[in-house]
């Protein structure tokens, strides 16, 4: 996605602390009109969101608060596509959000891997109530004190990880994207230096033992992560239903997509950048009329 640039003549605001209370960057009253527009009208999507977002900036350039199918969040859209297209498209990701919280019943599980700043973790957990858990695996540094920030109010139920799963346990170099941070990487050149642990290992050293739903969405390393996991995980810690971004296959040194079949996966739907799985057993019990399953 093309990033925004600052209107000519106008100083980009400092970044705020993310410890300022939600509300302190309430929209404008102008604000929350184009985002009501944004939010009725082919506003907030394509050429009109970018055209949304520039306005927004140009009104006040900094961070907005608002609260997101009832969950509150600190949307920065000057360097973050995806808060950009949360705030401003409410389907954003919606096939995907509704594909996972189907099988998130009462106490169920979800690990959100490339957790970025709880766009999935957030909304997952306010909708599934007290007694789900949430794992949110993000490893970027600038990212984190975000993802903390929107995840306070339900730390009960959401535990962040500030680390990257991958292959093997040690040290990796990652580059943090200051134009989209969504777009971070693991990068060999890269200015940060973050710990790396296999997904099992994370996983098990916060007690999980079984996962309802999973996303993952790691700028081409999805690999890294999916194919050591299911290789040496036991099946009653395999996910029931996987979302997987897959724009940046090309990259993969193996196919997760063959690895998730070959496990008994059911590829369920496939949108614009991620390809949504259920594993075989909870697709035949939903397809017979018996629901999900574990």
């Amino acid at each position: 996605m093309t990033t925004l640039a600052l209107p000519i003549g106008k100083e980009q605001s400092p970044r705020p602390a993310q410890g300022a209370s939600f509300g302190t960057w309430a929209p404008t009253p102008v604000q929350k009109l184009i985002l009501i527009l944004a939010h009725h009208t082919p506003l907030g999507r394509g050429r009109g969101r970018r055209l949304a977002a520039a306005l927004l900036r140009r009104l006040r350039d900094g961070p907005i608060d608002y609260t997101l199918g009832g969950s509150p969040f600190r949307f920065d859209i000057r360097d973050n596509s995806t808060d950009r297209q949360s705030l401003l498209h409410p389907g954003y990701n919606r096939e995907e959000f509704e594909f996972l919280a189907e099988v998130m019943g009462k106490g169920g599980v979800f690990v959100d891997i490339g957790a970025n700043v709880g766009f999935f973790s957030v909304k997952l957990a306010a909708q599934c109530g007290a007694g789900c858990r949430v794992i949110a695996i993000e490893p970027n540094p600038v990212v984190l004190e975000r993802l903390r920030f929107n995840t306070e109010a339900m730390r009960d139920r959401i535990t962040v990880v500030d680390q990257a799963a991958g292959r093997a346990e040690g040290v990796a170099r990652f580059q943090s994207q200051a134009g989209n941070l969504g777009q971070s990487r693991f990068d060999a050149d890269g200015e940060i230096e973050v710990q790396v642990r296999p997904l099992q290992t994370i996983l098990q050293s916060l007690g999980v033992m079984r996962i309802d739903a999973l996303k993952i969405d790691v700028e081409g390393f999805e690999d890294d992560v999916i194919l050591p996991f299911f290789a040496t995980a036991p099946k009653t810690l395999w996910p029931t239903r996987i979302v997987i971004e897959f724009t940046s296959r090309s990259e993969w040194k193996g196919d997760c997509i063959a690895c998730l079949q070959d496990c008994g996966y059911v590829l369920s739907s496939k949108t614009r950048g991620n390809m949504l799985f259920e594993l075989g057993d909870a697709a035949t019990h939903r397809l017979a009329g018996s629901g999900p399953s574990r």
